[in-house]
């Protein structure tokens, strides 16, 4: 079936083909994973927020794929057990496996995450457990210190960040066994300093191997705001040979 009959049989949440690369899908158990394609090179998995879609990457994707081989997936539908909710440490670990999955199933080797909003809490967990398969990682307007640290964070925002205000113990306990070289990118509006700074202050004791860089805007626009500045800050540092730590 070609994938634009797949996208009329499929979802109501793919309503028309991709502006930029292909459609594709891959089977994992029962689950039916849209994702979109472009480039060549180097593969780099590309993984939105909660309940999002490849269209978070649309200003980002061209700007990466004359150096590698994109792959902008779909946030899963149904893929948690009714234990478990969007933003749990359980469901972030359930995403994560499915990428594992679709990893060694594509034969993609060692890949690069980019993980934004959610997707960054779930780039961390992948490459926590399967450190074999990761060999860079980027994050993109995520947040890992918890409730404790971010009293002044409304459960508003925890809900529209696509976490819940207590679900981040488990990684950041899992953050410091990350061992890949990490880029950590943030926008300095709409969270405290005091919250920002111990966000930081934990992201440097645990991940001595991290950048950290804080770019102009909303934590969570800079794909739309930025993208030619994240692109760029992006592509210095994978061709940038930094030792695992």
């Amino acid at each position: 079936m070609s994938p634009e009959k797949e996208l009329k049989a499929g979802s109501a949440r793919f309503l028309r083909k991709a502006k930029y690369g292909l459609d594709k899908f891959v089977l994992i158990g029962k689950q039916k994973i849209h994702y979109v394609e472009a480039g060549q090179g180097d593969p780099i998995i590309l993984i939105p927020g909660s309940s999002s879609t490849y269209r978070a990457w649309g200003r980002l994707m061209p700007l990466l794929a004359g150096d590698y081989r994109l792959l902008a997936l779909d946030y899963p539908v149904n893929t948690s057990s009714p234990s478990s909710q969007a933003g749990d440490f359980k469901a972030v670990q359930e995403w994560s496996e499915i990428i594992v999955s679709i990893i060694k199933q594509l034969k993609l080797g060692k890949v690069r995450l980019i993980g934004w909003g959610f997707g960054g809490a779930v780039a961390f967990d992948l490459a926590a457990r399967f450190q074999e398969l990761v060999d860079k990682i980027v994050t993109v307007s995520w947040y890992i210190t918890g409730a404790a640290e971010t009293k002044s964070i409304s459960h508003h925002d925890w809900k529209k960040w696509g976490l819940k205000s207590n679900s981040n113990a488990g990684l950041m306990e899992e953050a410091k066994n990350i061992k890949q070289p990490v880029l950590y990118l943030y926008g300095t509006g709409t969270i405290s300093q005091s919250s920002m700074t111990n966000n930081l202050t934990f992201l440097q004791a645990s991940i001595p191997q991290i950048w950290i860089i804080g770019l102009e805007g909303g934590i969570f626009e800079l794909l739309v705001k930025s993208p030619q500045e994240v692109a760029s800050l992006i592509t210095k540092f994978l061709h940038t040979n930094i030792s695992h730590q």
